[in-house]
């Protein structure tokens, strides 16, 4: 398994794959408050979770821990702005 829950914290670790999505999802919904996404045993993140992180951290907040490794999945997380009014230029 990919992801490891930890009260108000979720460690992703080596490979999350789609099919960790819905257990995710389920996860978030029970929390429905900031949190911290705990990368740094991560190696690579589906698409699908990096969308479903930024709506969370849209609605609630949340907190990324990153290695100094560059990636897709990183850059992704770290360049979402949440600012709509940027949109609106």
């Amino acid at each position: 398994m990919g992801i490891e829950y930890k009260e108000d914290t979720i460690v992703f670790q080596k490979r999350v794959y789609e099919n960790e999505l819905e257990g995710l999802k389920k996860a978030l919904d029970a929390l429905k408050k900031p949190i911290t996404a705990d990368f740094t045993a991560c190696d690579d993140l589906h698409g699908a979770v990096v969308q479903l992180l930024l709506a969370y951290k849209t609605t609630y907040g949340c907190e990324f821990l990153f290695t100094d490794n560059k990636s897709s999945y990183k850059m992704a997380l770290e360049g979402f702005r949440t600012i709509e009014n940027d949109c609106n230029k």
